[in-house]
């Protein structure tokens, strides 16, 4: 569940401005807050359930299974802490380009960032720069509130309690 000292955080990242030209900062705005909105329900959902507040082991199995016309593949290269990111946009794909399939779906190390590739649906226009953008905020370790950290030869959206795994 969102802890209360998150909810600043996450209002933080829909003032930041993004080179993304999307209908205009307004709609880039309520898309942001859409997204998330809806990362808060996913972890609020885990909670009522009595799972834990992390991601699912097998994660990127049961996205697949959820939406396997988007996800011809399990996304297994990306964090565990972007789940809930993935299920929104997973959920946004099947809403608004229902003929999209992601191709390629990993963890950009130079940017931080989710990096897609997304074909068969014109539809997509710029979601995958705003996931890219959204996922640069979210602690790969844990879905928190997270800022851009260099940790040794790489570069991680972490928040301040967490580290990489395998990074010492």
């Amino acid at each position: 569940m969102m802890l209360e000292n998150e909810a600043g955080a996450w209002a933080k990242l829909l003032q930041i401005d993004t080179p993304i030209a999307y209908k205009g900062q307004d709609a880039l705005r309520r898309t942001l807050f859409d997204i998330v909105n809806g990362m808060v329900r996913v972890r609020s959902r885990r909670a009522v359930d009595g799972l834990a507040p992390r991601a699912p082991e097998a994660w990127p199995d049961v996205v697949a299974k959820a939406w396997p016309t988007i996800w011809t593949k399990p996304p297994h290269k990306i964090p565990d802490g972007w789940c809930d990111l993935v299920v929104v946009m997973s959920g946004e794909l099947a809403r608004t380009a229902p003929d999209a399939q992601v191709v390629d779906a990993f963890e950009d190390h130079v940017q931080a960032t989710l990096s897609l590739r997304i074909a068969g649906d014109a539809r997509v226009g710029e979601l995958p720069y705003i996931y890219a953008h959204v996922s640069s905020h979210v602690c790969r370790e844990c879905g928190s509130p997270a800022k851009i950290r260099r940790v040794n030869l790489g570069t991680w959206a972490l928040c301040g309690g967490c580290k990489p795994k395998g990074i010492s």
